[in-house]
């Protein structure tokens, strides 16, 4: 006895569980692509772009910093490019070398903008560097931190990715993992950067020094030595 398929839908319909089962699989395929993706060399003339955009805002931002510092100020180090280059720098690896036109026009443009001296140290760049509640201004060194950007990102997001790996349905995150991992990356920064302020207090002169200690007790990052929010 014959019949037409036509007659048994059931025969070409998938059933939900198998049309849930090959939804999944299209998610999971798209999961590692974007996983290889991730993991694969970034396209040089693309972040070179980038920067060359990131550098042009600055530029910008040192046009406003001559009569509004403290604006331009607010701007780069809360909401401006350097949220975004900053990104770049957690989410794609092996970027160091195409950061150093960014760093270039922080310090050589930027800074002296802002607060009215140039860097003529290594010793200087590392303290503006600094985070305000280290004495320091948050001027952020990609070039210092880009490395350790990506690895701390790496670290924090090891759950989501295992989970993809894994090709879980759901994915629902362990809050004592999170927070130890989060101690972990504090811990490391802290670090670094306790190494740096020591560095600095023996290096600097005495003058400066002192004023990183004030800065650090009363909170006055922005009249640490003579780097001061003033106009030029």
């Amino acid at each position: 006895m014959f019949c037409n398929i036509e007659d048994h839908p059931t025969a070409t319909t998938p059933s939900p569980l198998r049309a849930g089962l090959l939804q999944r699989k299209k998610i999971m395929r798209k999961l590692r692509r974007c996983l290889l993706i991730s993991k694969s060399p970034p396209k040089d003339t693309d972040i070179r772009e980038k920067c060359r955009k990131w550098s042009e805002e600055i530029e910008g931002l040192a046009a406003i910093a001559l009569h509004e510092p403290q604006l331009a100020y607010c701007a780069f180090t809360q909401v401006g490019s350097s949220r975004r280059w900053s990104f770049q720098m957690r989410t794609t690896p092996n970027i160091l070398h195409l950061l150093a036109p960014i760093e270039e026009k922080i310090r050589h443009t930027l800074i002296p903008y802002i607060t009215g001296n140039m860097c003529q140290s290594e010793d200087e760049r590392a303290l503006v560097a600094l985070p305000a509640r280290l004495g320091g201004l948050a001027f952020m060194n990609p070039l210092e931190v880009a490395d350790n950007e990506n690895s701390h990102s790496l670290l924090a997001n090891k759950q989501l990715t295992d989970s993809m790996l894994r090709q879980h349905v759901t994915y629902v995150s362990n809050h004592d993992d999170d927070t130890a991992t989060k101690k972990i990356i504090s811990l490391a920064n802290n670090k670094s950067y306790g190494k740096i302020q020591g560095h600095l207090q023996a290096s600097l002169p005495e003058s400066i020094s002192k004023m990183i200690v004030y800065a650090i007790e009363k909170g006055a990052s922005t009249s640490t030595g003579k780097f001061r929010l003033c106009p030029q």
